[in-house]
């Protein structure tokens, strides 16, 4: 279910700090739950939220 999505330019996982490299096992979990909660229950008003924090963590240690 996960894979059938296209990739966008940010997402949950991203938001809440699930990004980059996945050192442990736990940051793979995290990334993968969030992933299927945003496909479970996506909406217009959760894309907008996605964007506007994506504004806030742009300046985030761990951002690329």
């Amino acid at each position: 279910m996960r894979h059938a999505l296209k990739p966008g330019i940010t997402g949950l996982a991203q938001v809440r700090g699930y990004r980059g490299a996945t050192l442990k096992r736990e940051d793979l979990e995290m990334r993968l739950r969030s992933d299927l909660e945003y496909v479970n229950g996506w909406s217009l008003w959760l894309d907008i939220v996605i964007l506007f924090a994506t504004a806030k963590v742009i300046k985030h240690q761990n951002a690329y």
